[in-house]
């Protein structure tokens, strides 16, 4: 479990490790002591401070590190070896640590060749996580070491170089970049859809699957130009996806085009210009769509958060959570109010969530979270006193849920 104090001080100490060669001489860490926050959750024997590293994007330098705590409390073996439910165990000693399913143009490794806890004390340590990554995925990164144990109980029965194992997971996104330009005279050549670095997606235009852009064909007007892609390589055990969108527009000889006051690509209908060729000025594009051109949370691309008296997505109505919310569980909120960090819990949310945004009441997108964070600690910290909506969009239907953040 990742609390907010353990990535301020992770990302911390990643920041000044990164700006000199500490990781290129020595290709180690620091390590950050959370045993405190480990025995605050009531886990007395160690462990590492959270489970998953950050993630990384294919092609891009990456630098990560995992601290963990080693103690001689006894604890379940089936943490460290799946076929031992039923033994209780004290490591005395961890050494020969290898590291496996990995992507490709990563490497770890450890601080220290071996970790041994003092007599009722821990020890901490740490590995670190470098390179460029070329595959893409979600990664269960194993980590192989010996353990030297004692069997707990009235005569403490040792048991040296045991094989285990532990994961840690990491995710390597696809990079969905492509090139294209903002603005196309309707006269102009179709242009091939071509993504810069990770193949193997979607494009779409305006939602339609498309190979190519011509202005020709399409007219003029205002394109999202989409790029989706979604893959898992080498060791991955789960596809990883990203996605870019690019406004274009398309400007006919002469045309009429609309300001675009508060910059979110959706033009004003009441206030236009005619162009001489097919250059639009600054401020302003070639569509009508906007209803409310002084915020630029309001425009057909927006969403639309029910019940709460707003159109954001311009479809002449707001949105209602109708029937949609009883096809799945209804998500919590914990605590509610909040200071730090909330919990969206929900059993049957795990994995079946799409997106997940907190709002403020005007309707603009203050916090975007990872699906991926569901039922686990998201931070609030960031937010100011007051109101805020969480709207989750599930495989089954989209709910809503209001928290005070104090």
């Amino acid at each position: 479990m990742k609390s907010a104090k353990q990535n301020y001080m992770k990302k911390l100490l990643l920041s000044v490790l990164s700006i000199g060669s500490f990781y290129a001489v020595y290709g180690q860490c620091t390590p950050t002591d959370c045993n405190a926050d480990l025995i605050s959750q009531g886990i007395t024997y160690g462990g590492t401070c959270d489970s998953t590293l950050m993630d990384g994007v294919v092609g891009q330098p990456y630098n990560d590190f995992e601290s963990f705590v080693i103690t001689d409390e006894c604890f379940n073996a089936q943490l460290i070896d799946p076929g031992q439910p039923n033994l209780d165990i004290a490591i005395t000693n961890v050494d020969n640590l290898s590291f496996e399913d990995m992507p490709a143009g990563i490497s770890a490794a450890s601080n220290a060749s071996s970790y041994s806890p003092p007599s009722n004390g821990y020890i901490t340590g740490c590995v670190s996580y470098t390179g460029t990554p070329t595959e893409v995925g979600i990664f269960g990164d194993t980590i192989r070491f010996l353990a030297d144990i004692e069997l707990c109980g009235i005569f403490p029965v040792p048991q040296n170089d045991n094989n285990a194992t532990y994961r840690l997971w990491m995710k390597i996104k696809p990079d969905p970049s492509f090139t294209i330009a903002s603005s196309y005279c309707s006269t102009d050549a179709a242009v091939t859809l071509t993504p810069n670095v990770t193949t193997g997606g979607v494009f779409t235009i305006n939602g339609a699957p498309a190979t190519s852009f011509d202005p020709a064909v399409l007219g003029a007007g205002t394109y999202e130009v989409k790029y989706v892609v979604s893959k898992m390589e080498g060791a991955a055990l789960f596809p990883a996806s990203d996605s870019l969108s690019v406004t274009v527009s398309v400007v006919d000889n002469g045309g009429t085009v609309y300001f675009d006051g508060d910059n979110d690509g959706f033009g004003d209908p009441n206030n236009t210009t005619t162009v001489t060729g097919c250059t639009i000025p600054a401020n302003y594009v070639a569509n009508a769509d906007d209803c409310d051109d002084s915020n630029n949370a309001i425009n057909p691309n927006a969403t639309d958060i029910p019940d709460n008296g707003i159109d954001e997505d311009c479809d002449g109505s707001d949105a209602t959570l109708g029937l949609a919310i009883n096809k799945f569980e209804v998500f919590t909120l914990y605590p509610n109010p909040a200071n730090e960090s909330i919990r969206i819990l929900g059993y049957n949310l795990q994995n079946k969530v799409t997106e997940v945004f907190i709002y403020d009441l005007n309707g603009n997108i203050v916090k975007t979270i990872d699906p991926s964070e569901i039922n686990n600690e998201i931070s609030i910290s960031g937010l100011n006193p007051g109101i805020y909506v969480v709207r989750i969009v599930h495989t089954a239907g989209t709910a809503t849920a209001r928290f005070a953040k104090q």
